[in-house]
């Protein structure tokens, strides 16, 4: 009998509790279609998840846009798939408070305490920061506190540690409306006020390492196990979308041309 292949390693980031048992559930799955044992790993921030990526201790690897198109141009990672979201596979970045917060407009964001993801979030530091720039709110007019993920910055906000928050939220193209944002698992609309917006942002992607061999494998597993119905649940609480979709390289022009400025 042949010695079964070393397992690939899958990371993404996550603060909820039940990541790790709905990221082995999906594990399992590109297991079976792969025929190749896959280990789940969780790590509460996206600057952990890209140490392991760099020393290659992570083969697979959730990463938002702006962070992956940094470790393809270091010849770190191939783009595999990107998350197709809600309104679609690109989505924006929200500035938002508590709905019963004083704060009404971003000018009211002087001198108050802002939560960011991480300084590599495309949503939920790089763009909205860029943003609020462009508006006249300048850094240094507020405070700055990075919470590791979106939940810790929907947490931060809701709890009273932080007046506003930045977290990715995706529209309905038609309508308008909102279908998803980084409070959607404890929160409802009604729960938060968006102060601003900035985007579109190209999806976030699943990337593999570039050494890795037959990546196309993982690109048609990943499809498949996002569309069966035993997983596709897991895949939407953990990825913020309705599964993967292939992305085209022109996608991530825009950052790339802004990366190598």
């Amino acid at each position: 009998m042949s010695q079964e292949r070393e397992p690939l390693r899958f990371g993404i980031v996550s603060g909820d509790p039940a990541a790790p048992s709905r990221l082995q559930r999906v594990c399992d799955a590109l297991r079976g279609q792969m025929r190749r044992p896959i280990a789940p790993f969780v790590y509460p921030t996206f600057a952990e998840l890209r140490e392991r990526l760099v020393a290659a201790e992570v083969d697979v690897a959730w990463a938002p846009p702006i962070a992956a198109v940094q470790l393809e141009l270091a010849e770190r990672v191939v783009i595999a798939v990107g998350v197709w979201r809600e309104g679609g596979s690109s989505y924006s970045a929200a500035v938002f408070t508590g709905a019963a917060s004083p704060l009404r407009h971003v000018d009211d964001l002087r001198g108050k305490t802002i939560a960011w993801v991480d300084r590599e979030s495309a949503a939920g530091y790089l763009l909205p920061r860029l943003k609020l720039t462009s508006l006249g709110i300048r850094p240094e007019s507020y405070r700055e506190l990075f919470a590791g993920s979106h939940e810790a910055v929907v947490d931060a906000v809701l709890s009273g540690r932080a007046d506003a928050g930045a977290t990715h939220v995706s529209f309905a193209p038609v309508r308008g409306n909102i279908e998803s944002a980084g409070w959607s698992r404890v929160a409802s609309e009604r729960d938060v006020r968006i102060l601003v917006t900035a985007g579109p942002i190209p999806p976030d992607v699943i990337v593999v390492s570039r050494g890795l061999a037959e990546p196309e494998l993982i690109t048609e597993a990943l499809i498949a196990v996002a569309s069966s119905p035993t997983t596709s649940d897991d895949v939407r609480s953990l990825f913020a979308g309705r599964g993967f979709v292939m992305v085209g390289s022109y996608q991530y022009d825009g950052l790339r041309a802004m990366l190598q400025r």
